[in-house]
């Protein structure tokens, strides 16, 4: 069975297919393509035994074809920050805050991001893509009044709104691009 790995940029380090850090020296490699181990060569065969050609590796998935599992997660690239989030099935993205409870939370050090609600909106994979659904936030007594975008066009609360990689995320305010791979 072929193993993928993914190499990093800055060091070379093999590391397994799901890391999103080196094992060698943390650099980010959450967006490098996983590829085929590299083989080592084997020792040569005795001359009266012919080599067995080696198996074909199998075809890596296309991200069309790959399965719901393997698309569990997709990135989203602050243009406030060099930090890149990770963003996981069913995650909320919102205000840090010690009553959040969102799993992604933009913390208050970052400008603009008082303009968050503490349950912004919620990221979904469903009808083969990924969407981002807007959080009604008239349950908790407020009226939603900071506007989310997926390409400029206005997402209303209740609302989701098909992402693509590429996409820009306009939350309150802070801009995002959508990467999916």
């Amino acid at each position: 069975m072929t193993e993928f790995v993914k190499i990093c940029p800055k060091c070379g380090t093999p590391n397994p297919e799901y890391e999103n850090l080196c094992a060698e020296c943390g650099q980010f490699i959450g967006m490098e393509p996983a590829t085929p181990r590299p083989q080592t060569s084997p020792p040569t065969a005795p001359a009266e035994a012919p080599a067995a050609p080696p198996p074909a590796a199998p075809e890596r998935p296309t991200p069309a074809a790959a399965t719901a599992a393997e698309r569990a997660f997709f990135y989203l690239e602050p243009a406030f920050d060099h930090e890149i989030l990770t963003v996981r099935e069913n995650a909320i993205l919102g205000q840090a805050h010690a009553q959040s409870e969102a799993e992604v939370q933009i913390p208050g050090r970052i400008e603009g991001a008082a303009f968050l609600h503490r349950r912004h909106c919620r990221f979904e994979h469903r009808n083969h893509g990924w969407q981002v659904q807007v959080l009604d936030q008239s349950r908790y007594g407020r009226e939603f009044t900071n506007p989310t975008r997926v390409n400029g066009e206005e997402v209303m609360p209740g609302d989701s709104r098909r992402l693509d990689d590429g996409d820009e995320l306009r939350l309150s305010g802070l801009g995002f691009r959508v990467r999916i791979l």
